[in-house]
């Protein structure tokens, strides 16, 4: 059955209307209900970067859940360690003052809890993610090195607390093995409302990337499955390039989408590891997987030794340098992900040869 997705244009100052309509067009018993409102905090990056959810998406929602009687709890767990690096992050993206009062530290409190994975057993989610009675998405509209865009789906890998996200990309390491851990973790709970913040789009080496193009939409659907779909058509893909999409479908967590406003192709978007890299993959694995797999490195020139790229990386494989040991890199590209710097940059000898310029 298909999933409904509607995409409205909207800038800052449309935000109070076009969410009011979002909230009327999908309706949901919000009085006196828990609810959970969860956007991409991926780091310590202020708004105007374009990394995390724009503040002002995050105020608008919270202002029209408390006037319709929710209880509100804002919060995500980014990629970087550490509570006290949870709560920075939400100050630096401006997101802890937009919550007005409702933002928590949600790694605080966690429990661990049984999934349907071939990467783990058990998993440790935020408690508030078993709690909510719903759950709102406000994910980025962005591409992603490692499961190609990030949206919905992918917002949800921030319910995990702690380590855990750390240990779970070095069992699931490639493409399709990340993105089918991504759709076990979405299916474990859902969102229930998701609303992309489409101000910008984000393209090239997501989800950190500073190639930013305006876009100007909000997509929403009950669906978060349905609102990648939206994402990739704008991306210019097909839903079967989205490995994401494809699983999810594969489990019966989607079956189509209908889109309601503009859904037209970004022209020559910037996707991160192009159709080629994917057809001349299979040869490049069996043949010279070690010296052309695109894996990150460091500009030197660009570094600032803030070290966050050594405490992100999962296989401590990145010393004080900082150098990354190319040994012992699985190519999860966290350290990339929390650079604020565009310092990491990825590199390969068929990437690079298809991301030339001129």
């Amino acid at each position: 059955m298909s999933e409904r997705v509607l995409i409205l244009p909207a800038e800052i100052p449309d935000f109070p209307s076009q969410v009011e309509r979002i909230l009327e067009e999908f309706p949901l018993p919000w009085e006196g209900r828990l609810v959970l409102v969860k956007p991409n905090i991926l780091g310590p990056f202020p708004p105007q970067k374009g990394v995390t959810t724009h503040p002002a998406l995050v105020r608008t929602v919270v202002r029209q859940l408390a006037r319709r009687g929710a209880k509100v709890v804002v919060g995500d767990n980014p990629g970087v360690g550490g509570y006290g690096a949870n709560q920075k992050a939400a100050e630096v993206s401006g997101i802890a003052s937009a919550s007005e009062g409702f933002f928590v530290n949600i790694a605080q409190q966690a429990v661990e809890e049984r999934v349907k994975s071939r990467y783990a057993d058990k998993v440790r989610f935020s408690r508030i993610v078993l709690e909510a009675d719903y759950i709102i998405s406000l994910p980025r509209f962005k591409t992603h090195s490692l499961t190609q865009l990030t949206g919905g789906m992918k917002n949800t890998y921030g319910y995990i607390a702690g380590g855990d996200k750390s240990r779970l990309h070095t069992r699931a390491r490639g493409t399709r093995q990340f993105s089918e851990l991504v759709v076990d973790i979405f299916a474990f709970r859902p969102p229930d409302l998701t609303i992309v913040d489409g101000l910008t789009a984000m393209e090239g080496e997501g989800p950190s990337s500073s190639e930013l193009r305006p876009l100007g939409r909000l997509i929403a659907s009950y669906s978060a499955v349905a609102a990648d779909s939206a994402i990739a058509r704008i991306m210019g893909r097909r839903e079967a390039d989205i490995f994401q999409i494809r699983y999810a479908g594969a489990r019966g967590l989607y079956g189509g989408v209908q889109i309601e406003g503009d859904a037209s192709p970004l022209p020559d978007f910037n996707m991160p590891f192009g159709g080629l890299r994917r057809l001349v993959a299979p040869l490049v694995n069996t043949v010279a997987f070690r010296y052309t797999h695109p894996r990150p490195r460091i500009d030197i020139e660009k570094c600032v030794r803030c070290m966050r790229c050594v405490e992100a990386c999962p296989l401590q494989a990145i010393d004080d340098t900082p150098r990354i040991d190319r040994d012992r890199c699985i190519s999860c590209y966290c350290c990339q992900e929390m650079c604020i710097y565009d310092a990491v940059v990825i590199s390969g000898l068929v990437y690079n040869f298809i991301h030339r310029k001129g």
